[in-house]
């Protein structure tokens, strides 16, 4: 009977230890890399990606092995998930449509400059397409390398408390957000799938892509993997601060020399994006006097509306293609767009959702409305009106609404995309920054043995007034009057403290601390007291940088939101003078020239100049300002564009938030100039006629 009791017990047991044995003892990367990637890529490369794919299987190519190396290399740092034969069979599939479509436009209309246009786009379809991938990846790694630095402390923060590097990457991947993350999540993937031994072989392998752009990152690492070989925890500490020390100060270094470096390009750009440009609207009345009919307005709008702001463009991307990596805290737009709603208006006690693209379209076309109702009224009197009144102060001055409409409605989409994130960022931030110190005093409660339940309301009271209290304050209230757990009061997903304050270094110290007290106070008090250092070393770094970089930020943002516009007031302002001088000098001329009045020596004289300037050719003002202002507009928001990346990296909110305020600015600036200076110079134009 006992033996029956036994074999029976023995039975049971085996099974469950064979069904433990069977158990997986680790977390799926693969799965988990598939899932982070498929969040985290957007959508122009997942779109990218499935045209390419769709692309290899219509067209065939051959790479060569040299192509075929550096494709990958960009392929697979990147995250693209195509193979480099793909690229060049998207490249071809491309410029066939692009032909296709050409041509059958150019039957349509059978015009010379858009066939010229057609090859010119085939051209550059054929050449810029295999460069795609290469894009990609320097867009991946700008973003990425703001991140180094955090994922440095992270690896360090979690090594002082485990060394296990695998966890540590794990935590890493987990805690900070993308480009990083991704990153971190494919090196625990690369081991997992065998295509490295172990996890430093792998870690290794990621770290060789930034020797050139940050080898202090790579030093970094390299301490962090030395630490593991290390018996002594004093020596194993020593490794790690130095590690610390060695991110903190290289990025120092490294912004240092980019603030200094940046003068050259500025000016560059200065006189690239604004100068030159100025000086040819100054001289282009003259010019199209003289030359009328062979400059077409078609040629110049292009020139100035396109391929100038292409070309600014691109030396702003390669101005910031050079910037080092920085302090960035890791918030990012996923962050706060996952953490917060949609832009709302409420109406008659009524709440709706926000389309920040449907509305700004309804505030161009209210202005636009104004502009097509004159030209309607225009047309239906005739040529001859028409012909005198596209030369009229009215057009130019209806011209005006539509690049209004453009800058502001451009302005208002930026702003309710970033208007309802920017304050709740700002806050965040700010709580990062008083963080460090709050986590100080955290960690020297629990050193005090302290309960960590009765140390968060002390940590509130004492930073009472700021920022970070609310959140210490939050926790407190859910742990006494929601009877939650530390963990629950800190990371529920209705309640807890992080879903209001959802910063991602805020949310990884929180998961250390919970998990030290878990062991012992002493164990959390430890990790708080070393994270509040490593994260004062950050704010001091992120502080001097800003410092760095004061000049030339104050020199951008003076050309975005004031030089620029006021300039290309006054320019379009003089060009209209010029104009109506011009047309004044022809119509006397004319005159002249009909009524014979004068000696005939002067009416040969008329004739003559009349005939040298081609003043029936010339740009219409309105026309002129147009242009004028679109350019405006457009340089406005590069050099908005480029002043966000130098401060803040790759930040869409905060680039969103500065072109909204700039546009907003030098749009108004501009037409209020163009406006007054016009008039002044109208009545100039009047008393010289009349001369």
């Amino acid at each position: 009977m006992a033996d029956d009791i036994v074999e029976k017990y023995r039975r049971k047991l085996s099974t469950k230890i064979t069904k433990f044995k069977s158990a997986p003892s680790y977390t799926s990367y693969s799965r988990a890399y598939k899932q982070f990637r498929k969040t985290q890529i957007s959508n122009e490369q997942s779109f990218y990606e499935k045209f390419c794919n769709k692309a290899e299987k219509l067209i065939a190519t051959k790479v060569t092995d040299k192509e075929r190396e550096k494709l990958k290399g960009y392929i697979d740092v990147a995250h693209i998930n195509i193979s480099p034969e793909a690229v060049y069979s998207g490249t071809y599939l491309a410029t066939i449509l692009v032909l296709v479509l050409m041509l059958s436009l150019f039957m349509v209309v059978f015009n010379l400059f858009v066939l010229i246009t057609g090859f010119v786009s085939i051209f550059l379809v054929f050449f810029m397409m295999p460069k795609v991938p290469k894009f990609i990846y320097n867009k991946w790694q700008a973003k990425a390398s703001d991140q180094l630095l955090l994922a440095v402390l992270y690896l360090v923060i979690y090594m002082e408390r485990e060394p296990n590097i695998e966890k540590a990457i794990q935590f890493v991947a987990e805690h900070l957000p993308p480009p990083i993350s991704l990153d971190f999540m494919k090196i625990l993937w690369d081991f997992e799938s065998k295509t490295f031994s172990t996890v430093t072989e792998s870690l290794d392998n990621y770290v060789t892509v930034w020797k050139d752009k940050n080898a202090y990152f790579v030093d970094s690492i390299h301490l962090i993997e030395s630490s593991l070989f290390e018996k002594s925890g004093s020596k194993v500490r020593s490794l790690l601060s130095k590690a610390t020390e060695v991110i903190l100060n290289g990025t120092q270094d490294n912004m240092l020399h980019f603030a200094h470096s940046l003068q050259t390009p500025i000016k560059t750009l200065h006189m690239l994006g604004i100068v030159l440009p100025v000086l040819g609207l100054v001289m282009l009345p003259m010019v199209v006097a003289f030359m009328g009919a062979t400059i077409q307005p078609a040629y110049i709008i292009v020139l100035y509306n396109v391929v100038l702001p292409i070309i600014v463009f691109i030396f702003a991307r390669n101005i910031l293609a050079i910037r080092p990596g920085g302090a960035s805290s890791g918030s990012n737009i996923h962050t706060f767009f996952e953490s917060k709603e949609k832009p709302k208006a409420y109406l008659f006690g009524k709440e709706f959702n926000i389309s920040p693209i449907a509305l700004s379209s309804l505030v161009f076309f209210g202005f636009f409305a104004p502009v097509l109702f004159v030209v309607i009224r225009s047309l239906s009197l005739g040529s001859e009106f028409i012909s005198d009144f596209i030369y009229s102060d009215v057009a130019f001055y209806v011209s005006l609404l539509v690049v209004l409409g453009i800058g502001l409605s451009v302005s208002l989409y930026y702003r309710l995309k970033t208007n309802h994130i920017i304050n709740f960022k700002r806050r965040t931030e700010n709580i990062e920054k008083q963080f460090g110190s709050a986590i100080f005093q955290l960690g020297s409660r629990l050193e005090e043995n302290i309960p960590a339940e009765l140390a968060f309301a002390k940590v509130a009271e004492s930073t009472k007034g700021t920022e970070v209290s609310d959140f210490f304050s939050l926790i407190d209230y859910n742990l006494r009057e929601q009877g939650m757990s530390i963990k629950n009061a800190v990371f529920d997903k209705k309640k807890g403290a992080i879903v209001s304050f959802p910063s991602p270094m805020i949310k990884s110290v929180m998961s250390l601390m919970i998990e030290g007290v878990r062991k012992s106070p002493k164990v959390a008090a430890d990790s708080m007291l070393t994270i509040s250092r490593y994260l004062s070393g950050v704010n001091r770094v992120t502080e001097r940088l800003k410092d760095l970089l004061a000049d030339t930020i104050a020199e951008m943002q003076m050309q975005a939101g004031f030089f620029a516009p006021i300039i290309a007031g006054i320019v379009v302002s003089l060009a209209v003078l010029v104009t109506k001088v011009l047309l004044s000098l022809g119509q006397q001329l004319s005159v002249i020239a009909e009524t014979g009045t004068g000696a005939e020596t002067t009416a040969a004289a008329g004739l003559g100049t009349l005939s040298f300037f081609q003043i029936s050719s010339s740009i219409p003002p309105y026309i002129f300002q147009l242009m004028v202002g679109i350019y405006v507009v457009q340089i406005v928001f590069i050099l908005s564009y480029l002043l966000s990346g130098v401060v803040n990296g790759e930040d869409e909110v905060e680039s969103g938030w500065l072109i909204s305020g700039n546009l907003l600015k030098g749009t108004l600036l501009y037409v209020v100039v163009s406006f007054i200076a016009s008039v002044m110079f109208s009545g100039i134009a009047t008393s010289i006629a009349m001369v």
